[in-house]
């Protein structure tokens, strides 16, 4: 004896065959589900709560979270770093500095130390990443003659390893150059 359905489409009971009287709707595969059999599994079910976690799976959470967000910003601040650190050498190698003839001193000390160390020169703006051994390997073509642009430059004296980014540097002319 098959069972009595309701159609799910105009809700007519007592529907003993496989199409609705009503609406003419086919009811077989809702047939077929109605007689299989029904099983029943006792698993517990236990909703996760938040309050009733163990103290330390929410401290070691915490602390994950913290140990991925400062790792991404060391990481971050790196990448972007040696990005800073090519973008520099890239200009310096690739753009020449201005040369301008030195025509004013600002101090005796300096005065004295270009008159006797150099014929002229030209100013050069200090860039991220630069050092002294640096700049002198750029324009000298020989890094140990960065004593030469200290001397010209009295006001980095004690401080020649922390050279200011955008600080002004007179960078003397080679001895070789002059006429």
């Amino acid at each position: 004896m098959k069972s009595k359905l309701t159609c799910p489409v105009c809700d007519r009971p007592d529907i003993e065959g496989d199409i609705c009287p009503n609406c003419e709707t086919n009811l077989s595969s809702l047939r077929i589900l109605s007689e299989l059999p029904v099983m029943t599994q006792n698993v517990p079910t236990k909703k996760l709560d938040r309050a009733n976690l163990p103290f330390w799976v929410s401290v070691s959470i915490g602390i994950l979270l913290l140990t991925v967000g400062i790792s991404l910003g060391f990481s971050s601040n790196y990448l972007l770093s040696k990005e800073q650190q090519s973008i520099a050498q890239t200009s310096m190698s690739t753009s020449s500095p201005v040369l301008v003839e030195r025509t004013t001193q600002s101090s005796s000390a300096q005065s004295q130390a270009s008159s006797k160390d150099s014929c002229g020169g030209f100013y050069y703006t200090v860039q991220p990443e630069d050092s002294l051994s640096l700049i002198a390997s750029h324009f000298y073509g020989n890094e140990n003659f960065w004593s030469f642009i200290a001397q010209a430059n009295p006001k980095i004296q004690n401080r020649e390893n922390h050279l200011a980014i955008n600080e002004t540097l007179f960078i003397p002319n080679a001895v070789e150059s002059c006429p």
